[in-house]
């Protein structure tokens, strides 16, 4: 993901072409490293993306309208306090490196007009957000970099600004010093490849950039730069020359390269700015700079996000697995170890019913087991310092406390097995899920269970549940002859889908003997009518909604949703049904 200094060139030349003389209407921070800023310049309307984003930082126009948090975090409000209102005079970049200012002129508690500064620092990991005040002093970052963080510059409030260190390269956008640098001898005490020479030595230039330039010149990156024949070398710095004549004219060709692979199947896995990238890879392009990085990391951030929502989420779900599959061992062993708790009762009784051998101080005593069918004789073991009776209501006793253990661990195996079989089906939807909504509504759930700590009124008000969350709906879709399929995201939406939603007469779908999305079939807005087609598209979204999807065939019951009950107490989503038809279908189809 090349957002190198090429393309943060080509968006400062659009934004200023577009934002210069707008004015800043409104600021949220919509996650806690990102910042929106709405601004209104010729009679259009504009979202600003600020990103300090480790994973994905940038800066670019966005159509993407993200949740708000219910309240402002304070970075958000020291924006508000001071660029709100004001108007973008400059959108300027530093040289080709990653650092962009917006110049905004406002007012300062007096009325008298200022000039303050927006900066974002686009630098991976280090990224930032800055404001600073006329004089070059930071109000405030929306990160915090002290002195234990790095030993190079501190970046806090009341700190003055210091922009990062320089690196002395040549500036692509110069023909003059392109020409210089092309004519230059490449240093004998260079040991690098000629990928890396130009990497060392031009500013904004990213590893990507400099690898397909190369390519494009029929040279391999990886070839020594000392060692390079002159026609060679000639093609790569002729190929180079294009490229900075095409930044130098801002004549930008901006696509996203559309991966191929069997795992990045038309999703967008690169992209820049210049054609000279693309070579022979699958790409679409875009009418500017700021659209393509839009829908690039609109898809990419959503992933991104959502995995970072996850995350903890899963780790929860991992740890309650474990210790679901933890009991049911320990449950199965009891088991296993109680199971012939009968033959103590008999034992007892035998003991009872040949009381009248017994002298005093035996060891054991061999009697016949009437019990079984050829009449065997059985040892029994006694304790010979005891009585006869003593001995057999010792048996007596172990015979009720193995029999308790064994009902016991027959009743918690089954618990636990269903508790199993619900964090599964969680699982799996919480892979599945993408929006914040339908991960949000996992968490509730999960919290309602008792798995996740729960947010309490008081906390809600004091702002401790940030963002506010839309609620989610389930999936519609419609068959090829028009019947609407819904399909639920997670346990609770699959109860309020079957038990609310479905109409009675309605088909239920949902995969044999595993997890998987309850999928309704409303057959009664055609007029109670079944069709086969309709009945396998159901079943086809009931596997690929489920664990099984990358199985070649999978079972899918179906039944009437009045056919479909709820056990009291059961945890959400469990449902028991009968009357059911089975149908084979592949997910794939």
């Amino acid at each position: 993901m090349p957002y190198d200094g090429i393309i943060a060139s080509g968006v400062v030349w659009e934004l200023s072409g577009l934002l210069t003389g707008g004015r800043i209407e409104k600021i949220y921070q919509t996650e806690q490293d990102e910042i929106i800023l709405l601004c209104h310049s010729m009679h259009e309307k504009y979202r600003l993306l600020l990103s300090a984003s480790p994973a994905n930082p940038r800066i670019h126009l966005t159509k993407q309208k993200k949740e708000n948090p219910a309240f402002a975090p304070p970075f958000c409000m020291v924006l508000r306090k001071h660029i709100q209102g004001g108007k973008i005079s400059e959108i300027r970049q530093a040289g080709f490196d990653r650092v962009i200012s917006i110049k905004i002129d406002t007012y300062n508690e007096l009325g008298d007009p200022v000039e303050k500064k927006l900066v974002i620092e686009i630098m991976g990991r280090h990224s930032n957000i800055m404001l600073l005040s006329p004089t070059g002093v930071i109000y405030d970052s929306i990160k915090h970099i002290d002195s234990s963080m790095s030993s190079l510059r501190e970046v806090l409030p009341a700190h003055p600004y210091v922009l990062p260190p320089q690196q002395n390269k040549t500036e692509p956008n110069c023909d003059a010093e392109v020409d210089k640098f092309v004519r230059s001898r490449i240093p004998d005490n260079f040991n690098g490849n000629i990928s890396s020479y130009i990497l060392n030595n031009l500013s904004g230039f990213s590893p990507l950039l400099c690898k397909t330039i190369c390519l494009k010149a029929g040279v391999s990156p990886q070839s020594a730069a000392l060692s390079l024949p002159y026609e060679s070398l000639k093609r790569v710095f002729s190929e180079l020359k294009k490229v900075c004549n095409d930044i130098s004219m801002h004549s930008y060709k901006p696509a996203v390269i559309i991966g191929d692979t069997p795992t990045e199947k038309d999703v967008p896995v690169d992209f820049h700015c210049i054609d000279t990238v693309f070579c022979e890879s699958k790409v679409k392009y875009f009418s500017s700079i700021n659209l393509m990085l839009d829908e690039y990391f609109t898809s990419k951030d959503t992933i991104e996000r959502s995995r970072q929502k996850k995350a903890s989420i899963k780790k929860s779900l991992s740890n309650a697995v474990a210790r679901a599959e933890k009991k049911i061992q320990i449950h199965d062993t009891a088991i296993r170890e109680s199971e012939n708790y009968d033959i103590y009762r008999i034992k007892g009784e035998l003991i009872t019913s040949n009381m009248y051998m017994l002298k005093g101080g035996e060891e054991n005593i061999e009697v016949v087991n009437y019990y079984s069918e050829n009449g065997e004789t059985i040892v029994i073991d006694l304790d010979k310092n005891k009585s006869a009776a003593f001995n057999a209501q010792s048996y007596y006793k172990k015979y009720k406390k193995k029999k308790s253990t064994y009902e016991n661990a027959i009743q918690s195996l089954e618990k636990c097995i269903e508790e199993l079989e619900y964090l599964k089906s969680v699982e799996e939807h919480l892979e599945s899920c993408t929006e914040s909504a339908d991960i949000a509504d996992i968490r509730e759930e999960l919290a309602e269970q008792g798995y996740l700590g729960v947010i309490s009124e008081k906390n809600k008000r004091n702002g401790k549940q940030k963002f506010k969350v839309s609620e989610s709906a389930p999936i519609s879709l419609y068959t090829s002859d028009n019947y609407e399929i819904l399909i639920g995201k997670n346990n609770k939406q699959n109860d309020t889908l079957t038990l609310k939603t479905a109409n009675p007469n309605d088909l239920w779908f949902h995969v044999k003997d595993a997890p998987g999305s309850h999928v309704i079939l409303r057959i009664s807005q055609n007029g109670g009518i079944i069709t086969n087609s309709a009945v396998t598209e159901a079943a086809v979204c009931a596997a690929r909604h489920s664990s099984l999807k990358t199985s070649s065939k999978v079972e899918v019951d179906y039944t009437r949703v009045k056919y479909v009950k709820k056990p009291g107490g059961a945890k959400p989503g469990r449902v028991i049904y009968t009357n059911q038809k089975t149908i084979v279908v592949s997910p794939n189809a």
